[in-house]
């Protein structure tokens, strides 16, 4: 039975690892299998690649729509299957991907360790926020002339009590991103509002963890120069989180520099502006 999870597909089917196409085949339909079979020879199948026991796939659909296909082998459940695409059975880029693991036509990488993101709930958030502040905040213009709860304005006026992502959490996502090929540079893009949100709420310390996760990790994926173009606003967003911060952040920052200078990174002259404009 296909299971409908947050808008995606999941199956699971307890299996021998090898025998991936003989014993998920009764999930398909004839149409699909041939359908993917298509997609799989017309060479549909963009990247593929194996982490562990977890396949990650891009596999390119209808009118060039880019679908995500991830296939995962653990000893108990056999595989679990999911595509992002519209169809709410199994489909043809699952079987297409399933026919290049059983033709072991993937790449073997290594990521760094799935983090998955915080969550909260309003209300939770409400509870933390002096009374006086929520009130002033809901009493102002801007907010009794809204006709709904505008979620993103509370969150970028209250960011400091909403919960904090870690180091971690950023870089490990940029880093498996751009290994996977899939778009890190988009991710980076939204996290400069992140970066923004803890400017104006005066959160330096976590404006500075994002900063140096996103030059980090396409340090790591040698892939520095494609985000160039957000080197000027990361550059004024340190230089504030520099000034502005206590005199640990300071420390922590300068610790990074002379990191950066030890490992020859100022060969990238974008990045050594970025560095040599802090102070």
């Amino acid at each position: 039975m296909t299971i409908k999870i947050n808008g995606s597909k999941e199956k699971k089917k307890s299996i021998n690892k090898k025998d991936i196409l003989e014993v998920i085949d009764d999930d398909f339909s004839n149409v699909i299998k041939e359908r993917g079979k298509e997609y799989y020879n017309s060479g549909n199948i963009l990247t593929c690649y194996k982490s562990n026991d977890i396949y990650y796939a891009k596999v390119e659909g209808s009118y060039n729509e880019e679908y995500n296909v991830s296939i995962e082998y653990t000893k108990d459940n056999g595989y679990d299957y999911d595509c992002d695409c519209p169809c709410t059975y199994p489909c043809k880029h699952e079987y297409a991907v399933a026919l290049a693991i059983k033709n072991n036509d993937y790449e073997e990488k290594k990521l760094k360790e799935n983090i998955p993101e915080k969550k909260y709930k309003i209300k939770d958030i409400i509870k933390e926020i002096p009374a006086e502040e929520l009130k002033k905040y809901l009493l102002s213009n801007k907010i009794i002339n809204l006709n709904m709860f505008d979620n993103s304005n509370f969150k970028s006026k209250f960011c400091k009590y909403f919960p904090k992502q870690e180091y971690n959490y950023y870089y490990n996502k940029l880093y498996n991103e751009q290994v996977l090929h899939n778009n890190a540079k988009y991710t980076a893009n939204g996290y400069l509002d992140n970066i923004e949100e803890y400017i104006t709420s005066k959160e330096y310390n976590n404006a500075f963890d994002i900063i140096k996760a996103i030059i980090n990790a396409f340090i790591d994926t040698e892939a520095l120069d494609t985000i160039v173009d957000i080197f000027p606003k990361m550059g004024m967003f340190l230089r504030i989180s520099y000034r502005k911060g206590n005199k640990t952040l300071k420390d922590n920052i300068d610790k990074w520099i002379k990191e950066l200078e030890q490992e020859d990174y100022y060969n990238n002259v974008y990045l050594e502006d970025v560095i040599l404009s802090v102070k």
